[in-house]
């Protein structure tokens, strides 16, 4: 399913908007955002949903969120294992969290600070992790937030 809208509402009310759509129809265990110009993984999801499960078992809550977009502009704070760490803040290129966060996750996104305003409540609840090996990579250099000179690019993606 899809849906169109007559204005482009860009990506503050795109995003929550397309989640609602979703929700209505299914709602599923888990959402998952991705940005337009991305290349992925072909098993993104399950490394996504693998990882979920594993951090879910460490600390018992639900209040965090996932990416596996790793960029040198938002490093990592601390080390968990070989697969994934915590960071302080993300971009919103992609985002991976539970059912029980959908309200959170949209409220947090309907601000003027989009993404970073969603880092700094996650940071103070359950935390943010990342990947290590990107398995998302950013394809595009311009956009809401980047531009030539400075846009976030995968660390070090892996294709398959």
């Amino acid at each position: 399913n899809y849906h169109i809208s007559s204005k482009n509402e860009g990506i503050r009310k795109a995003l929550p908007n397309g989640f609602r759509l979703l929700k209505d129809k299914n709602e599923s265990e888990f959402y998952c955002n991705l940005d337009s110009d991305v290349l992925v993984n072909p098993n993104f999801i399950k490394i996504l949903y693998h990882l979920w499960q594993d951090i879910f078992t460490k600390i018992n809550r639900y209040d965090f969120i996932l990416t596996g977009f790793n960029t040198i502009n938002h490093p990592f704070i601390k080390k968990i294992n070989n697969y994934y760490g915590k960071k302080k803040h993300i971009g919103g290129i992609n985002i991976f969290f539970h059912k029980s966060q959908f309200n959170n996750v949209l409220k947090q996104w309907d601000t003027k600070e989009i993404d970073w305003k969603l880092s700094s409540d996650y940071y103070s609840k359950g935390g943010i992790y990342c990947t290590y090996l990107s398995i998302i990579e950013h394809i595009g250099n311009i956009g809401l937030n980047s531009n030539n000179d400075n846009y976030d690019k995968a660390i070090d993606y892996i294709s398959n």
